[in-house]
């Protein structure tokens, strides 16, 4: 009975030893504004924050203005936000919808670009720490 206990003893250390051996952590590298489309370099990850944008509108087939606002990861257009209004002068108080809720983790290897009244991205960049 001992060496059962000693035996599973020292295997759930090991085993907990082990995996704080493979965790990783996260340090802060700079915060930046892209503003053409970039690739999150190797060892690294961004945080996208935060999406500037233009204040161009655009009329739809069914007379509503809409405002979107978007960017683009790994070539794919993805919606931050978006208002519809009859009229122009309602888009102050129009209501909007976050279609893609921030923050946005995106690993090492994904591209990021302005799309859609998007003007800027506010990223932070994080290096990935063995």
């Amino acid at each position: 009975m001992k060496y059962r206990f000693f035996l599973f003893l020292t295997a759930f250390f090991l085993l907990v030893l082990n995996s704080r051996a493979t965790a990783q952590t996260l340090s802060f590298s700079q915060a930046k504004l892209v503003t053409q489309t970039e690739t999150v370099p190797a060892g690294k990850v961004w945080k996208v924050v935060s999406v500037l944008s233009s204040n161009d509108l655009s009329g739809n087939s069914s007379g509503y203005i809409v405002s979107t606002v978007a960017i683009t990861v790994d070539g794919q257009n993805t919606i931050i936000k978006s208002r519809m209004a009859m009229r122009e002068s309602d888009m102050a108080a129009a209501d909007g919808m976050n279609v893609t809720d921030l923050p946005l983790w995106l690993p090492a290897g994904t591209s990021l670009g302005l799309n859609t009244n998007a003007t800027g991205i506010s990223v932070i960049e994080f290096t990935v720490n063995p």
